[in-house]
């Protein structure tokens, strides 16, 4: 059902979902980071930047109940090596959840661990194809989402 749904989605909005993917390519992962930090200030969420780079943001957030690690990279394709330091970062800072988002996409190896194996289903991993249908939904405009920064991150934050 989820894949007839995309199909249908990425066939009717393909104009959008293409200037998405090349504005996507030059977003500023500082506005992402000051988006996430403005959202976590004004829901009593517990903020902490552990990496900040031109193409990685590594933040670790505190809600109520649940401890999350987020990370997000632009790149074009994240290999299983990158997915496993990731692990290791998820281990070290004893978290519940974890969500890795990416401009591209993730290698076949790394989506299937995350659905075999029972411990990595904590983890979300969202490339850039579910990034994009997230934040335009149905209507949403390429241009309004991601030129001016009205990006839709509470679904990524923890409880």
């Amino acid at each position: 059902m989820v894949n007839i749904y995309n199909k249908i989605y990425f066939k009717f909005r393909k104009r959008e979902v293409c200037k998405a993917k090349i504005i996507m390519k030059k977003l500023d992962l500082g506005n992402i980071d000051k988006g996430i930090s403005k959202i976590c200030w004004n829901n009593g969420i517990e903020y902490e930047a552990i990496l900040k780079k031109p193409e990685t943001l590594l933040l670790l957030l505190r809600g109520k109940k649940d401890v999350l690690l987020l990370k997000f990279v632009k790149k074009d394709m994240i290999f299983l090596e990158e997915f496993e330091s990731y692990l290791d970062d998820l281990y070290k800072y004893d978290v519940t959840k974890g969500v890795y988002i990416t401009t591209g996409v993730f290698e076949q190896r790394i989506r299937d661990k995350c659905s075999f194996i029972p411990m990595y289903k904590k983890i979300k991993l969202v490339d850039k194809y579910n990034f994009i249908k997230d934040q335009l939904g149905v209507n949403g405009k390429a241009l309004e989402v991601f030129k001016e920064n009205r990006f839709k991150l509470y679904k990524y934050l923890p409880n």
